[in-house]
């Protein structure tokens, strides 16, 4: 008998980590899988920076939650959202509002930086609201 109350979990969808969300890079020659949200971004920064190709990266897969990474920006780290399968803008808002540019602030997999006194509030309120905590 199948209860209707609670059906089984089959399977769960992965809560992303900065650091494991699987991306895709991709210019006019190829197109190269990457593991992290930081590490995608740096590259694509460094194959514009350095080989003068035009590069686009997006976060793939299915996920529980939304994939994000950190953003140290003035005094405070910020988190900054990616939709999963969508190409990631060279300029992207933080969870406040801030806008960066990728090429000019790393992306960070964790929520501090040497350079910053912490977290953003807006960004930490913005963050409970999302994850409901």
């Amino acid at each position: 008998m199948i209860d209707d109350e609670s059906p089984p979990l089959l399977w769960t969808r992965p809560s992303p980590r900065p650091w494991t969300v699987p991306c895709l890079i991709t210019t006019s020659s190829f197109t190269i899988s990457v593991a992290g949200i930081p590490g995608a971004a740096a590259s694509v920064s460094v194959l514009d920076r350095d080989y003068g190709l035009s590069a686009h990266w997006k976060p793939i897969g299915v996920f529980a939650e939304t994939p994000y990474a950190f953003v140290a920006l003035g005094l405070f780290v910020h988190v900054a959202w990616f939709a999963s399968r969508k190409h990631v803008a060279t300029h992207t808002p933080t969870a406040c509002g801030l806008w960066f540019d990728q090429r000019a602030r790393p992306l960070l997999s964790q929520p501090k930086s040497h350079d910053t006194n912490g977290p953003c509030a807006d960004c930490l309120t913005a963050w409970g609201d999302h994850y409901g905590q």
